[in-house]
């Protein structure tokens, strides 16, 4: 597997790759020094957010474009602290 040979990446762009909750667990397990994250269009579902924010602790930016997580399957999915900032006041 690719992701085992690149432990040290810190950026990585899957936009539109399909990679789903395995590939999600994947990252997730072998790219642990990921800093920047891009999943739009991948399918993940909330069980695959939940493997990326436990095992991605390094994580500052994730972006998640056309990710569909409802109010049931979204309790399961928290940001990691480094991602949980305070939503602006409008």
């Amino acid at each position: 597997m690719i992701a085992g040979r690149l432990p040290g990446l810190a950026s990585l762009n899957l936009v539109g790759n399909g990679v789903g909750d395995m590939g999600a667990v994947s990252v997730a397990s072998h790219l642990t020094n990921l800093t920047k994250l891009d999943l739009g269009r991948t399918g993940i579902s909330p069980e695959g957010l939940a493997a990326l924010t436990e095992g991605l602790p390094n994580l500052t930016s994730l972006s998640l474009d056309c990710i569909h997580v409802d109010n049931e399957g979204g309790g399961n999915c928290r940001a990691p602290p480094q991602l949980d900032r305070p939503q602006p006041q409008l």
